[in-house]
């Protein structure tokens, strides 16, 4: 690591900062994180868990997972993290004087996140079936990722927009081996990319320690944690269109919910979900999965036509709708069958290919 040169900080997480760096002549990502002392003492620890992964899945395929090239731990750590404290968990890992540093590759470009925001902002020459593809690419090789990491009984609990990233690219497709599984999958510009493998969770190989902070009731049904992921971000643009005209946090009411799950127009939503038992997450994928498929219903739910004016709530309706470039029919697909990622790709690859 005496070769590693720092160019400039691109980024933070809860526990870490992340730096683009020159590192044996490449440009390479340079993490630093602060760690606790049980973290390196326990066999089945967070960091054994990152470093397993990377042994396990992340080394192994490259087009779609961070290499790590070099790590180390360093007990003597003079790393001050500038950043606000989220939690009490955090706050006593920065009192820490050890560092995980990691150095891995290859550089992104972009988070979902701002993709997304992108994609909705192009020019009018690009077509919204254009859009469509790109996020049907993702889908695509968002829930091969997820295929890959359970090979090997893997899971990432921390899959949101922004450890989501990709990179573009001039390849047309991506030949991806599953098992015994094949695909040949269109990229249409951009190869998506998970990041952070911190934390990662393997029951077979650490048990029940890094879950922390109820995160393990998202696991106990194998899809919990990624299935409000997959609603929340993959369904991203009508979502973030109503919270940005209305001001509105999608953390509404219990109220709301029972609505969502009863009434006659928008029952067959819960219909659509696996069997969840952890409040939260139904409570999540119900609310996205209305705004997107019910926006009407789920708009007058939350008392915004007697809120607001008719001629705004009709143009919040149209809003909503124009940022709809998933169709409802595969959606409702796509839900249906989270519990087969295969069903899922071979049903996307093949609406890639024919539109």
């Amino acid at each position: 690591m005496d070769q590693i040169e720092i160019i400039k900080e691109i980024g933070h997480g809860k526990r870490s900062v992340i730096y683009l760096a020159k590192y044996k002549g490449k440009n390479v990502i340079y993490k630093i994180t602060h760690v606790l002392q049980n973290d390196i003492d326990e066999k089945n620890s967070r960091y054994y868990a990152t470093l397993k992964f990377y042994e396990d899945i992340a080394n192994h395929y490259p087009n779609h997972f961070l290499t790590l090239l070099d790590h180390k731990i360093d007990e003597n750590c003079s790393f001050e993290y500038k950043y606000r404290i989220e939690s009490d968990n955090s706050k006593e890992a920065h009192q820490s004087k050890i560092c995980l540093i990691t150095i891995e590759y290859p550089i992104l470009d972009i988070t979902l996140k701002d993709y997304y925001h992108h994609i909705n902002r192009s020019n009018n020459f690009e077509t919204i079936a254009s859009k469509q593809r790109k996020i049907y690419s993702f889908v695509v090789q968002f829930n091969c990722m997820f295929m890959l990491m359970q090979t090997k009984g893997w899971y990432h609990l921390d899959s949101h927009s922004k450890n989501i990233m990709g990179v573009y690219t001039e390849d047309k497709y991506d030949e991806m081996k599953i098992n015994d599984l094949k695909f040949k999958i269109p990229l249409f510009g951009i190869r998506w990319y998970m990041i952070d493998y911190d934390p990662m969770y393997n029951k077979s190989f650490n048990g029940n320690v890094v879950i922390k902070s109820g995160a393990w009731d998202y696991i106990k049904n194998d899809f919990h944690y990624y299935l409000i992921n997959v609603i929340e971000y993959i369904l991203y643009q009508p979502y973030w269109i109503f919270i940005l005209n209305t001001g509105c946090n999608w953390k509404c009411t219990d109220i709301t919910v029972k609505k969502i799950l009863n009434s006659p127009n928008t029952s067959y939503i819960k219909q659509l979900l696996p069997d969840i038992q952890e409040p939260e997450t139904l409570k999540s994928c119900a609310i996205a999965l209305a705004i997107v498929l019910e926006p009407e219903a789920y708009m007058k739910y939350r008392g915004f036509d007697k809120k607001i004016s008719t001629e705004k709530f009709n143009k919040l309706l149209q809003l909503t709708k124009n940022g709809q470039y998933f169709d409802a029919d595969d959606i409702k697909f796509y839900v249906k069958n989270l519990n087969d990622p295969e069903k899922n790709v071979r049903y996307f690859i093949d609406k890639l290919n024919h539109t």
